[in-house]
């Protein structure tokens, strides 16, 4: 709900304050006195475009603030919360223009941009009449509003989950087959590579065991020559060997014990020295023995080594790295033979959520043209009581499965005739504001349960009617204004007598300026202003009394 405006130095406004209330609020006054500055100012504060000429060359800013009260629940809320803008249930919005012509505008407080500020003027207000940016006018809004009107809620968001699985499973089949070209030739490189390495099946550990092998194959002569001369010198020649001098040590040794106290160390040192030479020089003569001069071997393990070194330079690592290589590039194989099916199976699964996308598709199209001509018939016999006998709505539905979008697969767009033998034309077209004001004001009321904008203003709804027309046009905004709240201009006293509230606006000159001011009618002051709108100039208590009576029958 609105709940206040204030109005700096805007064209012929110095300072202005108006309260408004719930229900139906009329706004009147003579012609010129400043009524339509009133809603041009509302505009600017609702992201209108900035148009420095209405600051007064005496002032050097204008400034328009909006305080609204949101109900809980309402969509304003959210937009708010994702913004970062939210304030509770208050809503401060405020623009300043300067002469220069630049603009700032700032919501609770909060710096904010043009476009947010539109954003969020589209969720809380929408003004009816020569206003082009009113949302009625846009197919977006009347496609929302024919949903709201069918309650085809659940339907929509039925679709809308299928339509974005879809897109999300789409958009990876499409990433899958534009790397399928590189993940064959990769595919076709990586079978070569890992089956020439299968065939060498290198394993971890094997290259520097093979070294060791080979090492020992080709020097197996010198390995078995020197390790037995060892073990000979050692223990076993048929001269003195190394055993039978250090014996003769410790014989001498023992000779010594008589003389020498340490003399039982030294030899046992000596013993334990003669232990380990003869134990070496066995194993000497053991390895000797077993060392094996097998060309045949050896040539069989310098193949295999030039085998791995061959790979290890061809891949550039190491080869010790072979193995870890093998692996990894088996691995990378079997992911892409895994992504080829996942392609097949995303193929599948695209397919599947495609049909059930479409289908959803349509049950929602059936809903939406049940509900387009329900809507008709209810605007169109709207239409007949505001005196418009020959006009006629028609939601035009367009219907194309081949191209779905996040809103279904129709295209819809209200079109209307205010005249028997006229072309259908989109709502825009209307030439007149009054008209335009009251298709608006039907469809406002045919769908009055639904609409999610909880602020009506109607600019002259009454333009260009009169007798027991405008008087339906009153009774309609009162009904309307039930369900949201309604702020009206009026030239019609019919229409004005139907408010709960009335605002008068009025115009004094000074001695160098002219200023617009606003005052809250009621009780005598509201019936005289009924009577000036009945008879002009001349009031009297015949005027009088029909104001009182266009009260009593509100």
């Amino acid at each position: 709900m609105l709940k206040h405006l204030h109005v700096e130095h805007f064209a012929i406004i110095d300072t202005l304050d108006i309260t408004f209330h719930e229900g139906l609020t009329v706004v009147t006054g003579e012609t010129g006195s400043g009524k339509s500055i009133v809603l041009d100012a509302l505009g600017l504060v609702l992201g209108d475009r900035a148009d420095s000429s209405v600051v007064p060359p005496t002032a050097p800013r204008t400034v328009v603030v909006a305080e609204f009260e949101l109900e809980s629940g309402h969509p304003a809320l959210a937009w708010l919360r994702e913004q970062e803008l939210d304030d509770g249930l208050n809503l401060l919005v405020q623009r300043t223009l300067t002469a220069e012509g630049r603009s700032r505008a700032a919501i609770n407080g909060q710096p904010v941009t043009l476009s947010q500020l539109k954003a969020l003027a589209d969720l809380l207000v929408d003004l009816h009449g020569q206003h082009e940016h009113h949302a009625l006018l846009k197919t977006a809004h009347q496609r929302t509003l024919l949903d709201l009107y069918g309650d085809l809620s659940e339907q929509k968001q039925h679709f809308r989950t299928l339509y974005q699985q879809w897109r999300k499973v789409d958009e990876e089949l499409k990433a899958w087959r534009a790397a399928e070209a590189s993940r064959q030739e990769r595919h076709e490189l990586l079978s070569y590579q890992v089956q020439e390495l299968d065939a060498l099946a290198p394993a971890h550990g094997e290259f520097s065991t093979l070294e060791a092998e080979q090492r020992q194959l080709a020097h197996a002569e010198d390995i078995k020559r020197l390790t037995m001369e060892v073990a000979y010198r050692l223990h076993g020649s048929d001269e003195r060997d190394v055993l039978d001098e250090l014996q003769q040590c410790r014989n001498h040794l023992e000779e010594l014990l008589a003389h020498e106290a340490r003399a039982a160390e030294w030899t046992e040192r000596l013993t334990s020295c003669m232990e380990e030479l003869r134990d070496l020089g066995h194993e000497l003569l053991q390895h000797s023995e077993q060392v094996d001069m097998d060309p045949e071997r050896l040539q069989a393990t310098d193949e295999r080594l030039a085998q791995w070194l061959q790979l290890a330079r061809k891949h550039h690592v190491s080869p010790e790295d072979l193995p870890e290589l093998h692996e990894a590039l088996a691995s990378e194989l079997r992911d892409i033979a895994t992504a080829s099916e996942k392609g097949s199976g995303l193929a599948r699964r695209a397919e599947q959520l495609h049909r059930d996308m479409l289908q959803a598709a349509r049950t929602l199209s059936e809903g939406r043209e049940a509900a387009a001509r329900e809507l008709e018939q209810a605007v169109n016999g709207i239409l007949q009581r505001l005196g418009m006998a020959g006009a006629e709505l028609r939601v035009a539905m367009e219907t194309d499965l081949q191209h779905v979008d996040a809103e279904g697969a129709d295209r819809i767009q209200y079109l209307i005739r205010t005249n028997p033998g006229m072309p259908l034309q989109p709502l825009a077209k209307i030439a007149s504001g009054g008209e335009l004001s009251r298709i608006s004001l039907a469809i406002a009321v045919a769908t009055a349960s639904c609409a999610p904008v909880s602020v009506l203003i109607f600019d002259e709804v009454d333009v260009g009617i009169g007798g027991a027309t405008a008087q339906t046009v009153g009774e309609l905004l009162r009904t309307l204004a039930a369900s949201r709240q309604v702020l009206s201009i009026t030239h019609q006293p019919q229409v004005a007598g139907q408010g709960h509230h009335h605002l008068r606006i009025r115009k004094t000159a000074g001695e160098t300026s002219v200023s617009a001011h606003c005052e809250y009618l009621e009780g005598a002051d509201r019936i005289e202003e009924l009577a000036r709108m009945l008879g002009g100039k001349s009031i009297t208590d015949v005027t009088r009394q029909h104001a009182r009576e266009l009260l009593a029958t509100s």
